[in-house]
Order: C-alpha cells, then structure tokens, then sequence
C-alpha cells in the first residue's frame, strides 16, 4: 500500500511511485475525508481543500449539510449526501479545470442510481460535469462544446465502490470505473467554466450516496500518471 511521504523510485518500475496526488503535477483540488473536515454537529459545513490552490468547499445551510461517517467506504472516513445535500466551492470551474484538459477522480458509492443526480459540476451552467443518469444504472459524463451535450456512459450498481475517472483532452472525454475499459466520446472544448463547482449538486437532481474522495487537475494526465493515482486509489480503498 502506498502511503504518505516523498515519491518512491522502484527499481523495477523504474519510474516514480506517487504517494499522494500532491506528487502529481498540476493538481487543483483534493479532498478527502479525513483531512480538512468543519464539523456542525454530525454533518460537515465545509471540506478544505489540500491541493494547496485554496479550492474549499462549504455549505452554510445546515438542512443541506451532508453527513460525516467516521468509517464509510472501506472503513474510510467519507461524507453521506442524502438527495438533499450539497457543497460549494467559491471558485468558478475554471480554477480546476482548462476548456480541453482535465482529470478528475472521485471515489463514491451511489445509493440511488436512477435520475438525474449530480456527483460533481457546475452550479448553474451544466457545461460539464458528472452524475448518475436519467438511466438507471449508468454513471454519465458531459460535456457542453457548443454543439451537443457529448456524453460518455458506463453502467454501474448502487451501494457499489467506484473509483470514477473522467477526463478530457483536446479531442475527446473519457469514463472509466476502477481501471476498466474507457468509454470515448469526441467531444470538444468546454463552452463555459465560469459558474461555480460544486459537489453533490447541479442542473440536474440532487445525489443520494457517498463521497470519500475527490482529486481534480487541469489537463488530462498521461497512462502512467493514470496508472499510478489508480493504484493510490485502490490501495486505500481496496478496489480490486
């Protein structure tokens, strides 16, 4: 298991091993749940950030404040989103994110997949962002490039551990589960990064499951940068 501390050279890999995603470059945001947790009673008011680029997230309405679980995804803390909660950052989506170069990570299980409800995106634009779909059973990401809303899709289960991976370069948007297989769609830049992140929330419904993880930077990392944040990931959170 990776832990925390300075890269470590592998003789055999020969290339770096990344302890945490602060070792990869041009990271924007990192949240995780047990580091920069405010509690309000049980529920969480704000998650800081601790890519080191100031990206926080809070929710002042106490009504709308997810859940901490001190032992949630396994048996890491993570934060319960009842389908009525939210966080926000006050910075726009372009502070995580270019128009055609982005990676994000988020570790969740969904406890309702059916509808539209938003794992992470904009406030107000829905110019790209991530969510389990109107379908049921499938995880969807879009993406807005002044065309069409271009989607990438995977099926998915509830009450199930995901890592999701959603990436975007200059000619296409990328979704994958825990490792598996990507789906690729073309799509083009981003329209509009300009309404603020947010986490639980969107244009669309409001999620009902967990988060325990949220890693973003801006450009879309490289197959060994990939390789190297999913075995982070799958350490910690036992994800075969």
């Amino acid at each position: 298991m990776l832990g925390a501390g300075s890269p470590i050279v592998g003789v055999v890999h020969q290339q770096p091993r990344y302890a945490n995603p602060r070792d990869v470059p041009n990271l924007t945001l990192w949240l995780r749940g047990d580091m920069g947790i405010t509690l309000n009673g049980a529920t969480v008011s704000a998650w800081a950030d601790q890519s080191g680029s100031g990206n926080d997230v809070s929710q002042a309405t106490a009504a709308n404040q997810p859940t901490f679980r001190a032992s949630g995804i396994n048996g890491q803390p993570d934060l319960d989103f009842d389908g009525g909660d939210s966080l926000v950052s006050a910075a726009a989506l372009s502070a995580f994110f270019g128009a055609q170069a982005k990676s994000l990570y988020l570790v969740t299980s969904i406890d309702t997949i059916a509808g539209d409800r938003n794992l992470f995106g904009d406030n107000a634009g829905g110019f790209f962002f991530a969510r389990s779909s109107a379908v049921a059973d499938r995880l969807d990401l879009f993406n807005w490039d002044g065309a069409a809303y271009d989607i990438a899709t995977q099926s998915a289960a509830a009450d199930t551990k995901y890592i999701v991976h959603a990436r975007h370069d200059t000619s296409n948007i990328y979704l994958s589960l825990n490792g598996g297989t990507e789906n690729t769609v073309a799509s083009g830049a981003t329209t509009n990064l300009t309404f603020a992140m947010t986490l639980g929330r969107g244009t669309g419904g409001l999620l009902d499951g967990k988060i325990a993880e949220v890693v973003a930077y801006n450009r879309a990392l490289n197959a060994s940068e990939r390789a190297l944040m999913l075995d982070y990931l799958k350490a910690r959170y036992s994800v075969a």
